[in-house]
């Protein structure tokens, strides 16, 4: 089996796209039924070990699926500037459930006022003046005030 048509496999039995090079695992043991059994049980330990982590989460969503990953949302809420990345690059916009979650850091708050709202955000101004120096990034070039 070609390893596009087993990563056509695993995404049907999975329900979204999987790329065996991204997961580390070598295709040329789904030659058997046994192999194919094997590269199941990898793939599904590898997708549960990027559940681990907001970072990994947001890696796969973006560069391999391409896409959201709902099932695994609530891993990237766990950090503001996941969430961030997610909203700005997975989500392409505002991201309105987790906007509490990047008010709890400062440049995070920053970055989303200046990539994804693309203008004053009132609710998270009294989180970023917790960082002088993002406060004053926010003021420049947020408010476009000097």
């Amino acid at each position: 089996m070609l390893e596009n048509e087993l990563n056509q496999v695993l995404s049907s039995h999975f329900g979204f796209k999987i790329n065996l090079g991204w997961l580390g695992i070598d295709a040329k043991d789904a030659y058997t039924e046994e192999g194919l059994k094997g590269i199941l049980a990898q793939v599904k330990k590898e997708l549960d070990w990027i559940k681990t982590s907001p970072g990994e989460v947001f890696d796969y969503s973006c560069f391999v699926l391409e896409r959201r990953w709902p099932e695994a949302e609530e891993i990237i809420k766990e950090d503001p500037f996941y969430s961030y990345l997610y909203a700005l690059n997975v989500i392409k916009g505002r991201w309105p459930e987790v906007e509490k979650i990047i008010m709890e850091d400062p440049e995070s708050a920053l970055f989303y006022a200046l990539n994804i709202i693309k203008g004053r955000w009132p609710e998270a101004e009294e989180a970023i003046k917790k960082n002088k120096i993002v406060f004053r990034a926010y003021v420049r070039d947020v408010l476009n005030a000097v």
